[in-house]
């Protein structure tokens, strides 16, 4: 089963970057990625994360809309 998110850490190291992703018991994983892969991390991130948003903003519960 997998272990739940608990924090990561991004740092530069001689191969690009350095990213460690630790788990709720304390587990870690290390992975080495470069500035594209970086990247492409943040955009799949943001799509997913926008997608969030617009379905919340389609529920109907923007109050800001109804002054």
């Amino acid at each position: 089963m997998a272990g739940a998110f608990s924090r990561f850490t991004v740092e530069p190291d001689a191969d690009g970057y350095r990213i460690q992703i630790e788990d709720d018991e304390g587990d870690t994983t290390e992975l080495t990625a470069t500035a594209e892969q970086l990247e492409l991390i943040a955009e799949t991130i943001n799509e997913i994360l926008e997608d969030e948003y617009e379905a919340y903003d389609d529920d109907g519960d923007d109050e800001a809309e109804e002054d």
